[in-house]
């Protein structure tokens, strides 16, 4: 998948790059000034991604339930939480327990992850070695959702990254609803040890009345970078929360996709 992922990224490097803007100050920046031009002819290509797969790590949304079996694969002695106080967002490594709840209208069983804190939780990670307890530095997102033809430039510590959403409508008008939308490609521009760098963070061939949004942008993993946790999911009855890390990432990348949270109940 990562050279396949690496193919794709080098092509749209130079398909997707639009004019950088600069901002003076750490936060997103919505820099659409053109949208994605609709092709004639669309193209409709099926290629989906992220998947729900196995990435070595565990992402469990709070607040979602999961089966059993993947609760069995969870590492609870080694749980890293995403908490918002009064302060902001920070990590904390927390105990927690599986939550036994019976799904309605079925005899099949569901467990919650919980563990007993006094703030907001966001998500749980385990098989994750490199996290610490610390506060995390965030990014305000004013408008999370991320349709076909919009930029984003975002900034922390001095290094901007920008978020190109590229696509083609279906019946070539520019139009904010997903499923008038395929060939639907959201990369991620930015610099690695003074070279230029791209992404490709999401790919969907069309969507069932489901939108790509942003959940959280900010600097996880404390290694001072943008980490991101996307909604990815292309259907509206699956949510498939993915987050990706910047510290683990390879040379020639920027984000690392670590998992994808997956729940009971989707389909």
């Amino acid at each position: 998948m990562k050279n396949i992922l690496l193919i794709v990224s080098a092509f749209f490097l130079i398909s997707c790059a639009g004019e950088s803007n600069q901002t003076s100050s750490e936060e997103a920046v919505d820099s659409s000034a053109t949208a994605a031009v609709p092709a004639e002819e669309p193209v409709f290509v099926e290629f989906d991604y992220p998947v729900d797969s196995n990435y070595g790590a565990m992402l469990v949304m709070a607040n979602t339930m999961i089966y059993p079996d993947d609760f069995k694969n969870f590492d609870t002695k080694n749980v890293y939480a995403l908490f918002k106080g009064a302060e902001g967002y920070y990590l904390d490594q927390v105990k927690v327990e599986g939550k036994v709840l019976q799904q309605e209208e079925s005899e099949d069983e569901t467990i919650q992850v919980v563990c007993e804190h006094k703030d907001s939780c966001i998500f749980f990670i385990s098989g994750v070695n490199y996290l610490q307890k610390r506060k995390v530095e965030s990014l305000d997102i004013t408008d999370p959702i991320l349709p076909a033809g919009r930029t984003i430039e975002f900034k922390l510590n001095g290094k901007t990254q920008k978020m190109v959403v590229n696509g083609i409508f279906r019946d070539g008008k520019e139009t904010d609803n997903f499923n008038d939308m395929t060939s639907y490609r959201l990369m991620l521009f930015g610099e690695k040890d003074n070279t230029s760098v791209v992404d490709m963070l999401v790919a969907h061939d069309s969507f069932d009345d489901a939108a790509i949004s942003l959940l959280f942008v900010g600097d996880i993993d404390g290694d001072g970078l943008l980490d991101y946790l996307l909604e990815t999911s292309r259907k509206y009855s699956n949510s498939q929360p993915a987050l990706y890390l910047s510290k683990p990432a390879s040379s020639d990348r920027l984000l690392e996709l670590i998992d994808v949270a997956g729940n009971a109940g989707g389909c």
